[in-house]
């Protein structure tokens, strides 16, 4: 998604694989940091101590961001969120 432009049939594909894997929470709704109604669905990889959150804008039905969580501190770094990506700003 930061190297093309989806369109929204294409959008629904990617949730709906994401809907039909093993491993997903949907989280309840929220807004995303430009303060727009959201839902978030939670990817957890049980080999790392990361969480991915993709954000799907409730007026729109598209992807509108992605959040990197670690969910564990390492020596170095605390945590909390390490990565964010916000896409469809105009």
């Amino acid at each position: 998604m930061s190297y093309w432009t989806l369109t929204d049939e294409q959008h629904a594909t990617l949730i709906d694989m994401l809907v039909d894997a093993s491993g997903l929470t949907v989280l309840a709704e929220s807004h995303d940091r430009l303060g727009r109604d959201s839902v978030g669905l939670r990817v957890s990889d049980e080999g790392t101590s990361y969480e991915n959150t993709l954000l799907i804008s409730e007026d729109t039905g598209r992807i509108t961001g992605i959040e990197n969580e670690l969910t564990k501190p390492m020596e170095f770094i605390p945590a909390g969120v390490v990565g964010y990506t916000m896409w469809d700003i105009e």
